[in-house]
């Protein structure tokens, strides 16, 4: 439908996903945030990591295989958006 529409569904539910690390970076806040290919996007998608996860962060890789569990997903830009996540595998 729409980017509100989705936002609008999914926005605030607990949301799992699986992709492959393209990026690790830090955001302004200096949260730890993953940039991950799923099957589901064309382009990366920004995860930011609970702070929780800051050293586990640390030990990721391009490349890596990854699954986080998301508790808000937002579109931004039209790119998603996942925050407060935790590394699940």
């Amino acid at each position: 439908k729409s980017e509100v529409a989705a936002d609008d569904k999914i926005g605030k539910s607990l949301v799992q996903i699986s992709g492959v690390i393209e990026g690790i970076d830090k955001d302004f806040a200096d949260h730890a945030v993953l940039r991950l290919t799923t099957s589901e996007t064309t382009l990366p998608m920004g995860v930011a990591l609970d702070d929780r996860q800051k050293a586990r962060a640390a030990t990721l890789e391009k490349g890596q295989a990854i699954a986080v569990l998301c508790d808000s997903v937002k579109r931004v830009l039209s790119t998603p958006y996942a925050s407060d996540c935790s590394i699940v595998r």
